[in-house]
């Protein structure tokens, strides 16, 4: 029920709350700032992200995980004996429901 409920205010929420970001700059009112340093501020974010986005690299993989009768999680292992992992998302998914299983995300950042 509750989970419902949260569910139910979040979509309303995406629905009628959130804005593009464009309205948001076109909206700015002077109040705690000036416009000057309002537009400073924008051009260093905009400048952060262009170059941190070239600082790191990500990685993800999807690991299958098994649960014993005692709710005990453990990885699957392949045949080579190694943690057995997927690419995609879509494969894990297929895996887990033939074999009865979870998944965990694991994503990796590489910082430069």
């Amino acid at each position: 029920m509750c989970a419902q409920k949260a569910r139910e205010e979040a979509q309303e929420t995406l629905k009628h709350s959130l804005r593009p970001f464009e309205e948001v700059k076109a909206s700015f009112v002077p109040t705690n700032m000036s416009r000057d340093e309002f537009n400073r501020i924008l051009k260093l974010m905009e400048k952060r992200i262009t170059i941190n986005m070239k600082r790191f690299n990500t990685q993800t993989r999807f690991v299958p995980l098994k649960i014993d009768e005692d709710f005990n999680v453990g990885h699957i292992q392949s045949k080579d004996g190694k943690v057995k992992d997927f690419k995609t998302r879509k494969a894990v998914e297929k895996y887990c429901k033939e074999n009865h299983c979870i998944y965990c995300e694991e994503k990796y950042i590489f910082y430069k």
